[in-house]
């Protein structure tokens, strides 16, 4: 079975599983899901190991992009590029930072856009 990691802003969001149980809901009968917010509590090592390790063992991951940028966002993203994963993303925003553009290889204005092309994604591989 494929996987996918859930990036996005945990600290401070108290919309941080909003999306997240909309894209589970999406994709749970045929991805494992990967979400970091059931690892919140801990100590740092615990989630960031955690964290690294359920990016190794994704085929994809899901950033969503809200309006206050996250530096654990940001550090999962650069990971999971380093590891060539699939990294897409969603957002309301047609322009994005340059590092985000660089590193996502695919920005979709909806959940549903991007849940669809994840299980595209998932056919091919």
């Amino acid at each position: 079975m494929k996987a996918v990691y859930l990036a996005g802003r945990i600290e401070n969001n108290p919309n941080k599983n909003h999306w997240r149980n909309e894209v589970t809901r999406k994709l749970v009968d045929t991805f494992k899901i990967y979400n970091p917010v059931l690892r919140e509590c801990g100590d740092i090592k615990q989630i960031v190991e955690g964290d690294k390790k359920d990016i190794i063992c994704s085929d994809v991951v899901i950033v969503y992009l809200d309006d206050t940028p996250s530096w654990g966002t940001a550090m999962e993203i650069l990971w999971a590029w380093q590891l060539r994963k699939d990294i897409v993303a969603i957002s309301k925003n047609k322009k994005i930072n340059p590092w985000l553009d660089y590193h996502i290889k695919y920005v979709f204005p909806n959940i549903d856009q991007c849940v669809g092309y994840v299980k595209i994604l998932g056919e091919m591989k």
